[in-house]
């Protein structure tokens, strides 16, 4: 749809590449042929290990008690950890089944985008995941939410967590 070469920005955020699943490589390649050389390209993608995170925290005693198992309401725990794919589990948010997608390690992400020159690698959401009673008080607070928001600022490019928050953001130039 874009001729080649055309932007010096390119933002590709919301998770769209989780959604492409074995055509990510594909979805990289055109990113990259959209923009200019030194344009600068910005992704984010749902994190594999916040993703289990999260869905651990709930708490999810049944993934916990039987993590092989696999049913309609939720797939088990070990293979989408090790793939990062998942097909046809339920969505939280919508009630319905949700698109098949691949969640990322960061090291993975990266990996789209070898003999790219990578300016950051982030986690997004390190620090409070999901909306939450909690997330709801510290936003009503300024000076709480302050804090929050630069706590995350310094942390979330720490190696031992880029994988915990809900995504992953990567800046790259061409």
């Amino acid at each position: 749809m874009f001729p080649t070469s055309h932007f010096d920005l390119v933002i590709c955020f919301g998770g769209a590449l989780s959604y492409v699943c074995e055509l990510r490589q594909k979805a990289v390649k055109e990113l990259l042929r959209v923009s200019r050389p030194g344009a600068i390209i910005l992704v984010s993608v749902m994190s594999r290990i916040g993703s289990f995170l999260l869905d651990v925290q709930m708490p999810n005693l049944p993934l916990l008690r039987e993590p092989d198992k696999s049913t309609s309401e939720q797939p088990g725990l070990w293979q989408p950890l090790k793939t990062g794919d998942l097909y046809g589990f339920p969505s939280r948010s919508i009630k319905l089944i949700h698109a098949p997608m691949h969640l990322y390690t960061a090291e993975e992400l990266a990996s789209l985008f070898d003999g790219y020159q990578i300016l950051e690698i982030a986690g997004s959401n390190v620090t409070i995941r999901g909306y939450s009673s909690s997330a709801e008080q510290i936003a009503a607070g300024p000076e709480a939410w302050g804090t929050l928001v630069e706590l995350e600022r310094k942390i979330n490019r720490d190696s031992g967590l880029l994988n915990a928050g809900s995504h992953i953001i990567i800046a790259v130039r061409k």
